[in-house]
């Protein structure tokens, strides 16, 4: 898992050190769902796409909800815990407070514990079993605090099994913005 980790690391890391790639202004790029970069992907047998995230989020605002779908109707084998994790990298530096992630595990909704990765937020939203021919999905949900700066970022999420690498999945990057907290009149 370490090596999935660390690819998806390398892709936020690349977010932040190349701005200009990732986070253009929307002339350049338009927020929405992006292909990850692809490396090895006819070895990957979960596919994975974000579903439904917003464009824009408001700093203050509520809960916008969407989907993470992993389908591995090409695998020839179930997958024993898939973890699933996200990346959440800004143009502006954000602290793991500013951003909250929940996913949807049953009735529950759980929050991601979110770590710094060089700017970048990056944690696990829980873990399943993919069997083979399936497709899986998990709600997800993000809000942004009232102090959360107005921002250009990009949601990655991806997911591999601890044994077997060739399960690792990029999924997509989407691109958003963070607009500035209403104001109360």
């Amino acid at each position: 898992m370490r090596t999935t980790h660390r690819r998806a690391a390398a892709i936020a890391a690349a977010a932040l050190l190349v701005p200009a790639a990732f986070l253009a202004t929307p002339a350049a790029a338009a927020p929405g769902p992006q292909p990850a970069p692809a490396a090895e992907a006819s070895q990957r047998s979960i596919r994975l796409s974000l579903v439904d995230v917003p464009a824009e989020f408001q700093a203050g605002g509520g809960w916008s909800t969407f989907r993470l779908v992993l389908d591995n109707r090409a695998g020839t084998q179930d997958l024993d815990q898939v973890r699933r994790s996200a990346i959440l990298a800004m143009d502006t530096r954000l602290g793991p407070k500013d951003a909250v992630l929940e996913y949807r595990d049953g009735t529950t909704w759980k929050r991601w514990a979110a770590h710094d990765l060089r700017g970048a937020l990056s944690g696990a939203v829980g873990y399943q079993k993919v069997p083979a021919g399936s497709v899986t999905t998990v709600q997800l949900r993000l809000r942004f605090t009232a102090s959360a700066k107005v921002t250009a970022g990009i949601l990655l999420a991806h997911a591999g099994t601890d044994a077997q690498q060739t399960a690792y999945a990029g999924g997509t990057l989407h691109r958003f913005r963070v607009l500035p907290a209403a104001t109360k009149s």
